[in-house]
């Protein structure tokens, strides 16, 4: 009984632990699923202001007109041209424009732009703590582009910025070279969403937990109750046949003690057959059964009587 119980409880234990694992499994794989859908959207506009700088560099910056909203950029040489006209031109390089679109998106939108750099030219570009490890990384792991982290209310993701021709001449001091890590463009996004599909998945996950606990449990008590069942109903036949084995026993005894009695009482209705009670000696009905015996005994063996 005891080797049953023990590989029944084996058996519930196994299939628990591998549901647990199952469940374990696709709970990370969804998570990792949701985590890999802020980096691709990070991504996506990562590439899409890159793309932007890509374009200004290969024109080797752009000029637009003078106004209320654009100024020069002091730490920008030659940042201003005149048109014939007397117009004012300022120029706008990669990573002005960068942080002209970026000052831009992050009124106007949810997301949030900025670029930085670890040695800055401008003072409001240094890096805040999430930027500073971020750049820290990229400049230490050559092969990464990018680095990511997960905050309280949005998912923060820097990626590396290179050197391009156009950059050498406003860097020239800094003794930058050509694709060396100038520094990073941030992108954070809201991850309210997020947020809610992880504990949505996690409440689910949980739901499943308490289900296979619970179902484990009602497995157990009914093979249990059924195995007591059983064992109890062995204990009454093993009774039952211990009291028949007993009876049968007694039985027995008592026969062998009536065969006895038997035997005794034939001995002595024989002898009370056989012997005068008077003399004690073999009387005539002796004689006869003996003498009977005898003869057949001489008939059979040939022999003389």
């Amino acid at each position: 009984m005891k080797k049953y119980i023990l590989f029944i409880l084996i058996t519930i234990l196994t299939l628990v632990s591998l549901m647990f694992f199952y469940i374990n499994n696709s709970q990370l794989s969804y998570l990792t699923m949701s985590k890999e859908m802020l980096f691709q959207e990070a991504l996506s506009n990562f590439k899409s202001m890159t793309y932007t700088r890509q374009w200004n560099s290969d024109h080797k910056s752009v000029y637009v007109i003078q106004h209320d909203n654009i100024k020069p950029n002091p730490y920008l040489e030659d940042s201003i041209l005149y048109t014939k006209d007397n117009k004012v031109l300022i120029k706008i390089n990669p990573a002005w424009m960068t942080r002209q679109i970026s000052e831009l998106a992050n009124k106007h939108g949810d997301y949030f732009f900025r670029i930085t750099s670890l040695r800055p030219l401008n003072p409001d570009n240094r890096p805040d703590g999430f930027e500073k490890r971020a750049l820290i990384y990229l400049k230490d792991k050559k092969n990464e582009k990018y680095y990511t982290e997960i905050a309280e209310d949005k998912y923060n993701f820097l990626g590396s910025l290179k050197v391009k021709s156009s950059c050498i001449s406003c860097h020239e001091a800094q003794e930058y070279k050509l694709n060396d890590i100038i520094g990073g463009l941030r992108v954070s996004i809201p991850i309210q969403s997020y947020l809610e599909n992880v504990k949505e998945i996690k409440n689910k996950s949980n739901i499943l937990y308490s289900i296979t606990i619970f179902i484990a449990l009602v497995i157990a008590f009914i093979t249990f109750y059924f195995l007591k069942i059983i064992n109890k109903r062995q204990k009454i036949i093993q009774k039952l046949n211990q009291n028949l084995e007993s009876k049968v026993n007694e039985r027995t005894k008592k026969l062998e003690l009536t065969s006895k009695k038997l035997k005794a009482s034939n001995k002595k209705l024989i002898k009370i057959s056989t012997i005068d009670y008077l003399t004690k000696i073999s009387n005539r009905r002796y004689f006869f059964e003996l003498g009977d015996k005898l003869f057949k005994l001489s008939k059979r063996h040939n022999t003389s009587f």
